[in-house]
């Protein structure tokens, strides 16, 4: 077991200048679990024996506290690595985090999948940024997620966070999450950039503000007294003044040159005659030709290696002297890097590791190819996955690099591996080209999702994976409209050897679909059987519970969804991981209370969900179609309606297909504020339906079928119900049944007997369904068909229900009622809560006016008017009532 197979961290002892290595970010990784951090990245490199201490700039440094942004630019072998570590080490800067940068981390999911653990460190919690599938064909953005780290690292204790290499940081995209996340940054949050470059994002702001510490190149450079301090002292150099002046002269105050030169052994000048300061590429090349040909062969051999130790290079080399290696090239202080002293692991610097690539890339390419393979062959057997799959990729050795990727977890940066791999190669892997598949999907690129589709399901015809690719396919081409293939079930759906893991997440895959296409038996066939086969993974079981909650709510059983998002907090609270799903917990079960009219408790989740979006940095299109839907719905709900339906106009302007937006479509109607042009558009999209053999939502028909009614077209719009109707009692849906039968309540005409019949019978039937998850909100929507019927059901049928059923009437004929229901606590005035306190306590009516100052008269009339709301007529039955409705503890 060597470093890498823990996810690690090191921490600076402050009551001495050791190190410590081996502390687990959270706990301890299993010897069986995968490695998907790079733990060498996430250690302060030891700062070299006998450092100089830069005085002038260790003063500036001492300022951190009060920066947000330690900007350090400086050419390479400048010294900023060393400068900072040192800094570190001398003033023993509590609450630190290293991260070392380098090209591979130049994309949102590499860089910020480092810098969450590196943040982790400093909260002792294991905090990854993984973008795991869990909404297989949603694009996932990557600001939310910074919210929730911005949150967590808010404090009153101070964190430091360096990025060295910052440089390598280009990507526009990076670029722009980063800025976003300075902008949102905690003060107490400081972070040191360390970079050869000018900053890629705009710092002016802070500049302005006083919040920038700037250590440009030219306060890199030595002193003359530094730079003859760091040859005495540090490269103990035993030449005259004059040779080493000549030397720091020449240098113009670079300390890699100064390094540089002096490990050549060669002072005489001859690698000075450049005459206007060092070359990196160059002075490496002079030093490289001086080194023996057995360390010319080792550096070139290894210089391809992120890291590497004495097991490795026992593979790579047949009879070395690793140790003895290492203290040679150590002692010529080439750019050679320790990364554990007490493990033996070794990296390094990217001047060198640059250098090096390039004269690797100049061997032969069988010689390449078998260095590689002989690497990532012991890099396999060590448990580093991640990198062996990186040199078989090097070497074009598709098949095992596929073996190395699928024993990585199913992320991003598997992703990214297998995005290297020809797409006819990784069609002929299940495993690989469902991993492949979910990967392009969730970052947007359908583009390349339906060439490796379309190569799939020619690579596999006439199989049940072929009927789940094609089933896809169709889905995700119509631009998330589901298209009826031929159906199959679990019986058809063979394995054919596959793992356990990518066979779940195809199944959850599917399932997720079958809920777009309305097929919820299967969907939940698919799910279970999904969580049988991961039924050991915690965050599995977090997403399976996601799916069933999203179908329970699709299909009106609220109260199942409830304890689906009761189980998805546990699991968030067990596994720090998924905190970042904290924002799709908020939103998801305030869908469910909007459904009940609990617009307390959607209130309070629609605020925990604001909280972790506030930043005016946010662009609106990350939470357009979740936090913003439910706000529009929310408003409406309360009887908000001008400023839900602008609200509505907005998301639908920005919707791409327009029937996702359904619901708040009929809200939208029934408000008035829907135009002649917008209903013109719903019914034309509606009409192309059967032609394509396309299957619309529930709710989208049933918008339609309302707007058919309102043009005049009552067969049109009863043919629809009635299918609507059918297909909800055959499939279990409740929600939709009642919104079908409220709706049909305004094509029944009251006057006739048979028709007074038909009217209780659908009411009788939505309440039926509805009582028992409380799915109040259809009755609120079609309040005008339904409050006319209340007298007469309660008259004629009232008897005939159960208690349960009456309790939820009443509390209908109460929402209903009500034009805007606020929330419940503004069903009762202040002094009518008041009075119901006081109520609740045993007292009189005379005791109730003596304690409120108010005439008993008053009392009276507010008795009446809280007996009258809370459909009651006895005191005790207002107080259970008050207590069941919350209104009073």
């Amino acid at each position: 077991m060597t470093a890498l197979a823990k996810t690690e961290r090191a921490v600076y002892n402050q009551s001495n200048t050791s190190f410590r290595s081996g502390l687990p970010m959270s706990a301890d990784v299993k010897k069986e679990e995968k490695p998907f951090l790079l733990s060498t990245k996430l250690k302060m490199p030891r700062p070299r024996r006998d450092y100089i201490i830069r005085r002038t700039l260790f003063q500036k440094l001492k300022l951190c506290n009060e920066m947000s942004i330690i900007f350090i630019k400086g050419a390479a072998g400048m010294g900023k690595t060393t400068l900072l570590s040192s800094f570190l080490v001398e003033t023993g800067l509590k609450n630190t985090a290293w991260l070392s940068l380098d090209e591979s981390n130049n994309n949102l999911f590499s860089f910020w999948h480092y810098f969450f653990a590196a943040a982790g460190s400093l909260l002792n919690e294991k905090i990854d940024f993984d973008l795991q599938p869990s909404r297989m064909f949603e694009l996932h953005e990557v600001k939310s997620n910074l919210v929730f780290l911005i949150n967590r690292l808010c404090s009153n204790t101070d964190y430091y966070i360096v990025l060295d290499d910052f440089h390598c940081i280009t990507n526009p995209a990076l670029v722009d999450s980063f800025e976003f996340f300075l902008r949102a940054m905690p003060e107490n949050l400081h972070l040191f950039l360390l970079s050869r470059e000018e900053p890629p994002v705009y710092l002016g702001a802070l500049a302005v503000s006083g919040r920038l510490l700037y250590l440009s190149g030219e306060d890199m450079k030595l002193s003359r007294n530094e730079s003859m301090e760091f040859l005495r002292k540090t490269m103990k150099l035993k030449s005259d003044d004059t040779q080493l002046e000549k030397i720091s002269s020449f240098a113009e105050g670079w300390v890699g040159g100064l390094q540089l030169a002096a490990a050549s052994g060669d002072l005489s000048g001859d690698l000075l005659k450049q005459g206007s300061g060092f070359v990196a590429e160059y002075l490496t090349r002079e030093i490289f030709e001086k080194l023996s040909p057995t360390e010319q062969t080792f550096l070139v051999q290894t210089g391809s290696l992120s890291w590497f130790d004495q097991k490795i290079c026992s593979v790579l080399f047949e009879s070395l002297n690793f140790d003895s290696m290492m203290e040679n090239l150590l002692d010529k202080n080439l750019f050679v890097i320790c990364i554990d002293e007490e493990k033996g692991i070794y990296r390094y610097h990217n001047i060198l590791g640059e250098y090096l690539r390039q004269q690797f890339s100049a061997l032969p390419e069988q010689e390449q190819e078998e260095t590689l393979c002989k690497a990532a062959e012991i890099f396999s057997q060590e448990g580093d996955f991640s990198e062996a799959a990186r040199l078989f990729l090097q070497a074009k050795n598709y098949d095992e690099a596929t073996q190395n990727i699928l024993e990585m977890p199913i992320n991003t940066e598997a992703g990214e591996y297998i995005s290297q791999i020809p797409i006819d190669t990784v069609a002929k892997s299940i495993d690989l080209a469902a991993r492949g598949m979910f990967y392009y999907v969730d970052i947007g690129n359908i583009e390349k999702f339906d060439r490796l589709c379309k190569s799939a399901i020619q690579a596999w015809k006439d199989t049940p994976f072929c009927k789940i690719l094609q089933y896809a396919y169709n889905l995700l081409s119509k631009r998330g409209l589901s298209v009826v293939p031929h159906i199959f079930s679990l019986s058809d759906f063979k394995e054919y050897g596959m793992r356990k893991e990518t066979a779940a997440f195809i199944q959850l895959g599917v399932a997720n679909l079958m809920i777009m296409d309305r097929q919820y038996k299967a969907a939940r066939e698919f799910a279970e059987n999904a969580e049988k086969v991961c039924c050991d993974s915690l965050e599995f079981r977090y997403y399976i519970y996601a799916l069933k909650a999203q179908l329970n709510e699709e299909t009106g059983h609220l109260n199942d969804a409830l304890e689906d998002y009761q189980r998805i907090k546990g699991i968030q609270e067990s596994e720090v991981s998924l905190f970042m799903q904290e924002y799709d917990y908020h939103i998801g079960i305030t869908g469910v209370y909007l459904k009940r009219m609990e617009l307390d408790k959607a209130f309070e989740n629609l605020e925990a969900a604001r909280a972790m979006v506030t930043s005016s940095a946010m662009p609106s299109n990350m939470i357009l179609y979740s936090f913003d839907y439910n706000l529009a719905e929310y408003h409406m709900l309360r009887g908000e309606t001008e400023e839900g339906s602008k609200l509505i106009l907005r998301i639908i302007k920005s919707s791409k297909v327009i029937h996702w937006a359904d619901r708040l479509m009929a809200e939208l109607n029934l408000s008035g504020y829907m135009q002649p042009e917008l209903k013109e558009q719903i019914l034309a999209e509606f009409e192309t339906y059967p032609s394509k053999s396309i299957s619309p939502s529930l709710s989208f028909e049933l918008l339609c079928a309302r707007l058919y009614l309102q043009s005049g077209n009552r067969e049109k719009a009863k043919a629809i119900i009635k299918s609507v109707l059918s297909f909800s009692r055959e499939n279990g849906n409740s929600l939709r049944l009642v919104e079908a039968d409220l709706l049909l309540l305004h094509m029944t005409n009251s006057s006739t007997p048979a028709g007074r019949r038909q009217q209780n019978n659908l009411l009788r039937e939505a309440i039926y369904y509805a009582w028992e998850n409380r799915i109040l909100q259809p009755f609120y929507v079609d309040r005008d068909a339904v409050n006319p019927l209340w007298d007469n059901f309660n008259a004629e049928l009232s008897d005939k229900i159960s208690e349960p059923e009456r309790i939820f009437v009443r509390d209908a004929i109460r929402v209903c009622s009500n034009d805007a229901p606020k929330a419940r606590k503004s069903l009762l005035s202040s002094r009518e809560t008041e009075v119901l306190i006081e109520l609740a306590q045993g007292k009189t009516n005379q005791q109730i006016a003596e304690d409120l100052y108010i005439s008993l008269s008053t009392v009276k009339t507010h008795l009446i008017s809280i007996y009258g709301k809370l459909g009651v007529s006895s005191r005790l039955a207002a107080t259970s009532e008050g207590k069941r409705l919350g209104l009073i503890s």
